[in-house]
This record gives C-alpha cells, structure tokens and sequence, in this order.
C-alpha cells in the first residue's frame, strides 16, 4: 500500500502497521542512536563554550578550529578534513580570523599557499573547549561506567578510523 492511498479502512490499517514496525526499528539504528548522542553533546558544548566566554563561537566553528595541525594547517587540507568544500572552509577561516581565533600566513614551502594557525584567542578557546569536552566524556562514563565507556570509546574510533581515516 503507498502512503497516502485510499482503499479503504483495511489499507490504512496495513499502511499504520508497517510504519509502526519501520518506526519501531528506527529507534534501535545504531546509527540514529550515534547521531542522537552527537547532537545531544555538540548542543551541550556549544553552550557551555558560549558561556565560558566565547559568546562568538557557533559549532560551524569546528570546522576549521579542530581540524588544524600544530604549525598550522592549508585550506584545502583543513577542508578535506572537515570533509566540506574549500569554499566552505574559507567562509569559516574569514570568520574566525575577523573574530581573532586564526590567522593566515605564507606556507615556507609553498610562497603561493597560506596556513591557517591559531591566535592567543584561538589557543584560549582550545584549551576552554578541551576542557568541556572532557568533561561531558566523563559525565557518559558515569552513566555506563568508565570501563565500559572505555571499550565503547574504543570500538567507535576503529570505526571511524575506517571510515573516516582522514578525521586522524
């Protein structure tokens, strides 16, 4: 039966129980569960971030400011990190820079390139950030407890590390 169809009383009754199990199945999705707990805790660290004195910090931030190399880091490097178009990272780089968290200089092996690095502003709020984060890892290992959460952590990062081996 296609949703939306007319044929009677009895289709409706199939087409409300097929949603219901495909709904019933959605909630048990790893993957709907993983992108839950993201959501939950980029919210939570983007307020806590904002109240710490960074009331200028959206999570889009990201992007750039947790996708840099110590010394600094390309464009398009940072870019494929953040798995988003060049033109996208150089929005967030304008932005982070007319902020004071970055700033651009000439790549010594390349005079036609830039690197992105941190400020003073940029290093504070790593260090700030770091800091809430840890804090909100160790609030989900109280709630399964640290072993586990430990093993969790463990089993996702191999995950993502073949899935996503760029995001090392």
């Amino acid at each position: 039966m296609v949703a939306g169809s007319t044929d009677g009383a009895r289709g409706v009754a199939v087409e409300d129980d097929r949603l219901r199990v495909l709904m019933e199945a959605r909630r048990g999705f790893g993957i709907r569960l993983f992108a839950r707990l993201a959501d939950h805790y980029r919210d939570k660290n983007t307020r806590a971030i904002q109240e710490a004195g960074f009331a200028d910090y959206v999570h889009a931030h990201t992007q750039v400011l947790f996708n840099l190399e110590v010394g600094g880091s390309r464009v398009t490097t940072i870019a494929e990190r953040a798995r988003v178009t060049a033109q996208a990272i150089g929005k967030q780089i304008r932005d982070l820079e007319a902020k004071g968290y970055v700033t651009r200089k000439r790549d010594p092996e390349d005079g036609r390139a830039q690197l992105i690095s941190l400020t003073e502003r940029g290093l504070e709020f790593f260090e700030v950030a770091c800091g809430i984060i840890e804090r909100h890892e160790l609030e989900m290992a109280e709630i399964i407890g640290p072993l586990e959460y430990a093993v969790l952590r463990e089993r996702v990062r191999v995950i993502v590390q073949e899935v996503d081996p760029l995001g090392f």
